[in-house]
């Protein structure tokens, strides 16, 4: 079957503006939490560690989960999006309903935006043999004008050093070069994170 890549946003000079909206790094590490728990997850881990990428120091933040994972492909108009690059562009309708939780609602594109200038996403449902994969990167689409992510293709995280990379089925979504996190340190995050989450979800642990 093939899929189209949908269009992570509507011009380079949008995401520019997007990167303003005031998302916070906690309320993106939260938004991807609520997705996890949206997607039944029974176990989420947070990984956070220092990341130097072309000679620059940036943080990165992984969350990764063992929920049902990303459909390969949705269909919307009559169309066959990729699925992770439809779940990741703006706008989508196809994360939530009225029985998501909804805590924070900003998407996963807005947090991806406002918190790292990339943003990869691996996922595995049921029917796959294999984890699929695609990413955003900002400074790419601003060099080439092109906001559209490449169609998924098979990827496994084996760079990220992770609880278990391998369940059955799940969704790892890794902000790989955070700039400008809010706290500024990898211990900083680890401490808020660490009293904050029992507190936002406790209805949940």
């Amino acid at each position: 079957m093939q899929t189209e890549s949908r269009d992570f946003a509507h011009g380079a000079s949008f995401i520019k503006g997007a990167r303003d909206m005031g998302i916070g790094t906690l309320d993106a590490v939260y938004e991807l939490l609520d997705n996890s728990i949206d997607a039944d997850a029974e176990n989420i881990h947070i990984h956070i560690e220092e990341s130097e990428v072309d000679g620059k120091d940036y943080i990165r933040i992984a969350v990764e989960d063992d929920g049902h994972g990303i459909s390969e492909t949705i269909t919307v108009d009559g169309i066959d999006y990729d699925g992770i690059t439809y779940v990741l562009a703006f706008g989508d309708s196809y994360a939530r309903g009225d029985e998501k939780i909804g805590k924070f609602g900003w998407g996963l594109s807005a947090s991806a935006t406002c918190t790292s200038l990339r943003t990869e996403v691996y996922t595995r449902t049921a029917d796959d043999d294999d984890w699929r994969h695609t990413y955003v990167d900002l400074d790419e689409m601003d060099r080439t004008n092109d906001t559209k992510p490449p169609t998924a293709t098979e990827g496994y995280p084996d760079h990220l050093d992770l609880n278990n990379p391998d369940p059955d089925t799940g969704t790892v979504v890794s902000f790989e070069k955070c700039d400008g996190t809010d706290p500024k340190t990898v211990r900083g995050l680890v401490n808020k994170l660490t009293s904050e989450i029992p507190r936002i979800y406790r209805d949940y642990l």
